[in-house]
């Protein structure tokens, strides 16, 4: 099993409004910390840490909090909501997260990343989710990780997370 950065997967069909021009508003934080979700399925993502990353469905805030306890298994990131018109307009953002100084180094391959980018499509008016769950030792880093939320060459989001050893 590979390291995952989770991405929500909208489980609910809504109708495609991609034919009609789209415009973001803003991007609000609804809440950040650590979740509980139900697995969706792995994605196999190059650009991912570790090689792929996890669909999954359910979200929800276990507690709201900047300062994360590196442990096996705990899952933390960010929670936002997409205002704009139209609603359900697919946009697409670019997901960043930032790592401590020192990176991750995956114990397989021996290779450093500093940072994770993705790009997704996201609906306008829909809440989203970015996150990441430790699944290795060493992905245990403390330190500051940073989620962002781009779209264009405009952030919209940022939050900072304390990890730390327990």
């Amino acid at each position: 099993m590979r390291p995952a950065f989770i991405a929500l997967l909208l489980l609910a069909a809504a109708p495609s409004v991609s034919a009609q021009a789209s415009s973001i508003e803003r991007i609000d934080l609804v809440d950040y910390g650590i979740y509980e979700s139900g697995f969706a399925r792995r994605i196999e993502d190059s650009n991912s840490v570790g090689g792929s990353r996890s669909g999954v469905k359910m979200i929800k805030i276990k507690e709201r909090t900047s300062t994360i306890q590196a442990r096996i298994g705990l899952q933390f990131g960010i929670r936002f909501f997409v205002v704009g018109e139209p609603k359900d307009a697919e946009v697409k953002l670019k997901i960043v997260t930032r790592f401590p100084p020192q990176g991750l180094r995956d114990a397989a391959t021996g290779v450093a990343s500093y940072r994770n980018e993705s790009v997704r499509t996201a609906k306008v008016g829909w809440a989203d989710f970015s996150g990441y769950s430790f699944d290795y030792d060493w992905e245990l880093v403390p330190g500051v990780w940073t989620f962002e939320v781009w779209n264009g060459d405009r952030k919209w989001v940022e939050q900072e997370f304390t990890v730390a050893k327990p």
